[in-house]
């Protein structure tokens, strides 16, 4: 059976409840931020939590010495000079530093010219030092090792995240907007793949700002609709996918009516099957002096807001699920939610856990933000 490795984003739990959902029969272990996943592989250009992918080529269970010549049986002897890029997750850097003049040193007795393109920062590349040193190329290799239970597991590198793609999808179109926030295109993946949406199903987004998550659906393949209670957002979002449709070859039905709606009146599409995926409004903008008070309040009205879209949307049999991404705030070291999360159950809704971890919700919060998202999937009753 094929076995292949992913090496995770920052957010690792999404990037896993990703792979779980794209692959709901695979056997996954994760350790150090890597992922090891048997069977066929999943089409790593729609995933947004893998930074990079390749086949995994086996397990050394004793020390350094033996880990050298390991990786040794699995690196070609080439003409020229070959560019060897060597990571190493869950490690320190005296060991990662011995490791690649090991590398290095039996290379070169062996008479292999070879340039080796390590971490400058820690013991791991980054997908921009892939890419601008062209591993993957020809003359091009990346090993990634990482712990085991048992000792150490390595893999050779055949996909790696195209960083480019996704600025000029965040930075390039022609409308963006910061005060309504920017959802990055990685995390619209990944709630899409969380979704599941069936073939033929249509992915609505009622809160669709610029259109980053309708982009996403429109190139993984879906069709899509939206709506949104501005009327410069809706514009916006008829502005963005009018220019990704310049770029690739969308179907004229792939692309759904955009409308000027509150989320609290909306019908859903007629279809057999809608599925809402969204990014919700998380409120304004929170400075650092952001006082207690003031975050209930906000809370209080986006639990206003959310329970009234949430009675509105249970009453509409084509809802075939829904992913969104809520507000949650973080101040003095503790973690406020929306109080709704407790009554789902009562408005009509069942709470997915999210496999493998078994959570009812997962989180994605950069450390100097006051407001993060929440992300949960939910289906009627």
């Amino acid at each position: 059976m094929k076995t292949w490795f992913s090496l995770l984003g920052r957010e690792q739990d999404l990037a896993v409840a990703e792979l779980a959902a794209v692959l709901p029969h695979a056997t996954l272990v994760v350790r150090d931020g890597i992922a090891v996943g048997t069977g066929e592989a999943p089409d790593w250009t729609k995933l947004g939590g893998s930074q990079r992918a390749g086949v995994y080529l086996g397990e050394c269970e004793t020390g350094q010495p033996e880990l050298v010549t390991a990786l040794l049986a699995h690196i070609p002897l080439t003409d020229g000079k070959l560019k060897l890029g060597i990571s190493l997750t869950g490690g320190h850097k005296p060991a990662y530093l011995k490791l690649w003049k090991a590398v290095k040193k039996s290379l070169r007795e062996s008479g292999q010219s070879v340039r080796l393109v390590v971490s400058q920062t820690g013991t791991s590349l980054n997908a921009a030092e892939v890419s601008h040193n062209q591993l993957l190329g020809e003359k091009g290799l990346e090993l990634v090792i990482w712990r085991s239970a048992n000792g150490w597991q390595f893999g050779k590198t055949t996909w790696n995240q195209d960083i480019e793609a996704y600025t000029k999808r965040d930075r390039e179109r022609p409308a963006r907007d910061a005060w309504v926030g920017m959802l990055p295109p990685k995390l619209a993946q990944i709630m899409i793949n969380l979704a599941q949406a069936p073939a033929g199903a249509i992915v609505y987004d009622p809160f669709c700002g610029t259109g980053v998550v309708l982009q996403e659906a429109l190139l993984a393949g879906y069709r899509v609709g939206g709506s949104d209670i501005s009327k410069e957002m809706v514009t916006a979002t008829e502005t963005n996918l009018a220019w990704l449709s310049q770029q690739h070859s969308f179907q004229p039905a792939q692309i759904g009516k955009i409308a000027r709606i509150d989320a609290r009146d909306l019908s859903l599409p007629v279809s057999p099957q809608v599925v809402v995926v969204a990014e919700g409004y998380l409120g304004r903008p929170q400075s650092e002096t952001m006082q207690l008070a003031a975050l209930q309040d906000e809370r209080a009205e986006a639990d206003d807001l959310y329970a009234a879209v949430l009675e509105n949307l249970v009453r509409q049999t084509q809802l075939g699920g829904m992913v969104l991404a809520l507000p949650f705030w973080h101040l003095d070291g503790r973690d406020y939610y929306l109080r709704i999360i407790d009554s789902l159950g009562e408005i009509g809704y069942t709470s997915d856990q999210f496999a493998p971890s078994g959570r009812r919700f997962l989180t994605y919060r950069r450390p100097e933000q006051r407001v993060g998202r929440m992300i949960i999937k939910l289906h009627r009753q």
